[in-house]
C-alpha cells in the first residue's frame, strides 16, 4: 500500500563539499569549524574560530581558515589514518607559498624521490625506529650532508603536523645525522685562474666575460644570469644587479629582489666592463642566446663552467678546482661562481 503524501520521506539534503562547517551566532557573526583528524582513542579533532562580517566575507574567511589547517575545497578530510607522505605533501602545499621557488622545488623533490618506505606508514603510527631505519637506508645511497637536509624536511613537516594536532608527537625529533668534517679543497692561485679565464675567452668570448665578471664582483650565478644591458653604466663604470634567475616547479623564474637586498651596485674595472659589453647584445639580457629576452639558466652556467674546466685541465695540465662553490678565498683566488 503506497504511503500517504504526509508520511512520504523528505529527500536527503545533499552533503556539502565545503571543507568546513559554519554556525551562525547572530548578525554578522559565525563560528567556523574544520576537522583535522582523530586521536588514537577515536575522538574527533577540530579547530574553530569566530568570524565577523557579511555573509560573503565570512565565507571567504572560512575558506582561508580551512586552507590554513590543510583543508582544501574538494579534497578528502584529514583522518587519523593519514599517511606520512600525505602529511608532508600537505605541509609543503600549505606552507610553500611563503618559500622561494627553488626551495619549494627542492623540498617537493626530496619528499617525492626519497621518502621511500615512510610514505605509506600512517603518521600516527610512525616511530623513531622507522625513521632510523629509513635514514640508514638513505646513507647507503647518499652523502651524509644530503641525508641531513632531507631529514630536516621530514622533521619540519612532522613538527607542523604536531602544532596543528594532526599527530600527537614528532618521532623524528631525536634522530640526528652526523656529518663528518671535510677537508677544505685546495684553491688554485690567481695566476692559474687568470690563465683559465683567458683560455675560455679565446674560445667563447661570452662565457669568458661571464667568468671575468664573476671574479670581479663575486656575484651569484642567478644574479649574473639576470643582468640586463640597461643595468650597465659605462660612464660611471658600475653594474647594478637587480634581478635573479632561479628555477621553480613551473620552470625558470625571474625574481626582482636579490638574496641580500633589493639591488646591488658595484664598481667594475674597464677591462671587465669592456669584455661584458662586447659580449652582450644591444638590449635585453647580457648573457643569452639568439633571443635577448630569455636569459641563461643557472644550471647551464654551472655545466658550462665544469665543461671548460675539464678542457682547460686537458690542455694545460692545471686544475682550477672542483664544481662551483658558494664562496671563494679572495686571498688565494679560486672558482667564484656561487
Amino acid at each position: 500500500m503506497p504511503e500517504s503524501p504526509d508520511r512520504q520521506r523528505k529527500p536527503k539534503r545533499p552533503r556539502s563539499k565545503d571543507p568546513y562547517s559554519l554556525r551562525a551566532l547572530g548578525p554578522g557573526r559565525a563560528q567556523v569549524q574544520v576537522t583535522i583528524g582523530y586521536s588514537p582513542s577515536g575522538a574527533q579533532r577540530r579547530k574553530s574560530r569566530i568570524l565577523y562580517g557579511n555573509d560573503k566575507a565570512i565565507r571567504k574567511q572560512a575558506v582561508d581558515f580551512a586552507a590554513e589547517h590543510g583543508q582544501q575545497p574538494g579534497t578528502k578530510r584529514w583522518i587519523g589514518t593519514a599517511t606520512t607522505g600525505e602529511v608532508l605533501r600537505t605541509y609543503i602545499d600549505v606552507c610553500g607559498n611563503a618559500w622561494a621557488p627553488k626551495t619549494l622545488l627542492e623540498q617537493r623533490r626530496f619528499v617525492n624521490r626519497y621518502l621511500g618506505a615512510l610514505d605509506g606508514i600512517p603518521a600516527n603510527a610512525l616511530t623513531s625506529a622507522d625513521i632510523h631505519k629509513w635514514v640508514g637506508d638513505l646513507r647507503t645511497r647518499l652523502a651524509p650532508s644530503s641525508v641531513k637536509r632531507i631529514l630536516s624536511v621530514v622533521k619540519a613537516g612532522l613538527s607542523w603536523a604536531v602544532d596543528l594536532e594532526y599527530i600527537d608527537a614528532n618521532p623524528a625529533t631525536n634522530v640526528i645525522v652526523k656529518v663528518p668534517q671535510t677537508v677544505k679543497p685546495r684553491l688554485p692561485s690567481r695566476q692559474t685562474y687568470r690563465r683559465y679565464i683567458d683560455f675560455v675567452a679565446s674560445h667563447d668570448a661570452q662565457f669568458g666575460a661571464l667568468l671575468r665578471l664573476a671574479v670581479t664582483t663575486g656575484a651569484r650565478r642567478g644574479e649574473i644570469a639576470g643582468l640586463r644591458v640597461s643595468n650597465i653604466n659605462r660612464r660611471e663604470m658600475t653594474i647594478t644587479f637587480k634581478h635573479v634567475v632561479t628555477d621553480s616547479e613551473k620552470g625558470m623564474v625571474l625574481k626582482n629582489n636579490l638574496k641580500a637586498g633589493k639591488f646591488k651596485k658595484l664598481s667594475v674595472d674597464p677591462v671587465t666592463l669592456d669584455a661584458v659589453l662586447d659580449a652582450a647584445p644591444p638590449s635585453g639580457f647580457v648573457f643569452c642566446d639568439d633571443d635577448s629576452e630569455v636569459p641563461w639558466r643557472v644550471d647551464r652556467i654551472t655545466k658550462t663552467h665544469i665543461r671548460w674546466r675539464k678542457k682547460f685541465q686537458l690542455a694545460t695540465g692545471l686544475e682550477v678546482g672542483g664544481p662551483p662553490r658558494r664562496s671563494w678565498d679572495s686571498g688565494g683566488g679560486g672558482p667564484p661562481l656561487r
